[in-house]
């Protein structure tokens, strides 16, 4: 018998960076393929409940929001993934 005075342990993750890079990777594919003049920017974003509101603003000033769980870091389950206006955010937030 072989005795393994390592124990590889779970990397550590930071849940900022987590949540940073999958809201830098929602806007990336939100502005693919759009014109520069439509593209659209980080705007602000707030916690309602354990839920990350983004909220991305063209030159337009056309309002798109999305969803994080704040806890896990992903996409909230039986949520819409795609970018919507703030009436389909509110009926996603009521049903959770």
């Amino acid at each position: 018998m072989q005795l393994s005075f390592f124990d590889f342990m779970e990397p550590i993750v930071n849940l900022d960076d987590v949540i940073t890079n999958l809201a830098n990777e929602l806007l990336f594919l939100l502005n693919e393929g759009m014109k520069k003049k439509e593209l659209y920017e980080p705007h602000f974003y707030y916690f309602e409940k354990e839920y990350l509101i983004l909220i991305a603003v063209n030159k337009d000033k056309d309002v798109l929001m999305n969803i994080i769980n704040a806890k896990t870091g992903k996409m909230p389950e039986n949520f819409s993934v795609n970018w919507r206006d703030f009436e389909h955010i509110k009926q996603d937030l009521k049903q959770s």
